[in-house]
């Protein structure tokens, strides 16, 4: 039987492979990630870490998650239309166990969505484990913004200029991060 928490993390893997629809000329998912379940998603319970399970709690309902764009054209817009920042994740979920974490244990929190839907406008640009397997056009963002691993967080400032970036994921950690992530977004100048 499948546990309130289970259903979460799906909605969460849904929205982030699927559920945002790329407009022609986009940037499209890598063919490995068509079909993709949320087996793939997360790592196998015997894989979890020994670390302790962070104590960020999921939504309630799933229209309370923020909405992940896959096309940075359309990211951007949106930023521009919403006057919000603009959070890029790199990430490679299929292989990296820490953006999987990251995943599950910061983005899947109640603390970070509201964060999100209130202040945010989200990307995510999924990388497979050799990155010049990647799109061109991934490729080309990856370079452009100098990213060196995975996860990377950056966050734009309305010019486009990188107001924050971070390499990495400790897990266990879902709190330190979300205060740190919480602090650079409060102390971005309002983009009206």
């Amino acid at each position: 039987m499948r546990t309130v928490r289970d259903v979460f993390l799906s909605a969460f893997a849904l929205t982030l492979l699927c559920a945002c629809q790329s407009p022609s000329g986009a940037i499209e998912p890598d063919a490995g990630h068509e079909g993709t379940t949320t087996k793939s998603f997360f790592p196998d319970s015997g894989s979890q870490p020994e670390a302790p399970r962070p104590t960020l709690s999921t939504p309630d309902r799933p229209e309370d998650f923020a909405k992940w764009e896959r096309d940075p054209a359309r990211a951007k817009r949106k930023s521009e239309l919403l006057k919000r920042p603009l959070l890029i994740l790199f990430t490679g979920l299929s292989w990296s166990s820490n953006a999987k974490l990251l995943g599950e244990e910061v983005f899947l929190s109640k603390s970070f969505n509201g964060l999100a839907r209130e202040n945010l406008t989200l990307l995510y640009l999924d990388f497979p484990q050799n990155p010049r397997d990647a799109a061109p056009a991934l490729q080309k963002f990856k370079e452009y913004y100098d990213v060196r691993g995975f996860p990377t967080v950056l966050i734009l400032n309305s010019d486009g200029t990188v107001a924050y970036r971070r390499t990495g994921y400790v897990p266990g950690k879902a709190q330190d991060y979300f205060r740190e992530l919480e602090t650079a977004i409060l102390r971005l100048p309002n983009m009206e």
